[in-house]
């Protein structure tokens, strides 16, 4: 996959990290009760605005714990959703991320999720050198189990599940060894 240091894409969406200019798209996210349903609670405005303009300056951080990437869908150019790493820093030994994705409800059920995922852990591995990705669902959010599942992840042995939901953890060499991944990726 062919990319730049912070953007990339797939068929039909392309990446780009959180700036000072969406802080729409990231309140609108954040404060909508439904989609934060299997995240946690919805923030108020003041809240919103505040991890916004956290959240972005991380993003744009060389030196990054946490980056996000808005999601835009190239036929229509709409903004549809964030895709998120965190990295774990809980094992030195291992350099691991937390990879998500939140998608305004318009545009889910489409096949977005898994191509953005799909693109992100290709990034995520072949450009950022991460040794391993995790992700962590709600038990009764059956769609994001099954995503999971779907993207190669296992669920995390070494870690039970606790009040925070099911933990998943997929290891660059068992990324690397699947003859195909979901999602073809395009150049950006």
């Amino acid at each position: 996959m062919e990319s730049t240091e912070s953007s990339f894409s797939s068929a039909r969406l392309s990446m780009r990290l959180l700036c000072a200019d969406d802080a729409a798209l990231y309140t609108r996210i954040y404060c909508d009760p439904q989609l934060m349903q299997f995240v946690g609670a919805a923030m108020a405005s003041p809240a919103a605005a505040r991890s916004f303009a956290a959240s972005a300056a991380a993003s744009q951080s060389k030196n990054w714990r946490l980056r996000y990437w808005v999601m835009t869908e190239k036929q229509s150019s709409a903004q549809i959703g964030l895709l998120g790493l965190v990295r774990n820093r809980a094992v030195p030994s291992v350099d691991a991320a937390e990879l998500g994705t939140m998608i305004l409800q318009d545009w889910q059920r489409r096949g977005f999720a898994i191509e953005g995922l799909s693109a992100l852990m290709t990034f995520a591995f072949r450009v950022e050198g991460l040794e391993r990705l995790q992700g962590m669902q709600m038990p009764g959010h059956t769609a994001s189990i099954q995503l999971m599942t779907r993207l190669g992840f296992e669920r995390a042995a070494d870690v039970p599940t606790n009040v925070h939901g099911l933990r998943w953890t997929l290891d660059r060499s068992a990324w690397e060894g699947h003859s195909s991944h979901p999602v073809a990726m395009d150049a950006c």
